[in-house]
């Protein structure tokens, strides 16, 4: 998928595969495709300023009409994939774009539009675990703090059960941690 799509030497140049992942995840709000796919632009490009120009609005980049005709039809296959039509691909085919290449930008357009969803339903879980975990933290902070200020100490039962629970926020937090990753 994602290596058949992006590493291709035919067609697109590697700068414009880049470009379709940072403007169509720009509008998908994909922060961290934004980030990661910009800093491969600017690579590619030998553009520092390429890949915030392309996040913020690529139609005032400093990029070529042509690209900026490729981001039109990538933007419009991301955004309203069933107005997309012939008319669209004789603009980009009087842009010197082939077949392939239309193909390439849309299934580029496509495959990250799904991968910039799963990174936002990804973040807004570990964001939710978060907060559930935070919760319980805060239950067991509250049971610590009333034994002190009781002046007594924790008896053997007591230690266990926060024992316990020190361990399963543990173990959540790790599993949190490896979704993220």
């Amino acid at each position: 998928g994602h290596d058949a799509l992006m590493y291709r030497t035919e067609g697109l140049s590697k700068a414009e595969r880049e470009m379709v992942v940072v403007a169509t995840s720009a509008v998908n709000d994909c922060h961290y495709c934004v980030i990661a796919h910009g800093a491969i632009l600017r690579i590619y490009a030998k553009d520092a300023m390429v890949a915030d120009q392309v996040a913020v609005n690529y139609r005032k980049a400093d990029i070529t009409e042509r690209q900026k005709a490729m981001l039109d039809f990538a933007v419009k296959v991301c955004k309203s994939p069933g107005e997309v039509g012939e008319a669209d691909h004789a603009a980009l085919a009087a842009h010197g774009f082939s077949a392939e290449d239309i193909w390439d930008i849309g299934a580029i357009s496509a495959f990250f539009g799904l991968d910039n969803e799963l990174n936002g339903q990804q973040a807004a879980f570990a964001q939710q675990q978060l907060t559930m975990l935070s919760d319980q933290l805060a239950n067991v902070e509250s049971k610590l703090q009333t034994m002190s200020s009781a002046g007594r100490t924790a008896n053997p039962t007591e230690l266990r059960e926060l024992a316990t629970a020190v361990r399963g926020l543990k173990t959540q937090t790790d599993q949190v941690d490896s979704s993220l990753s």
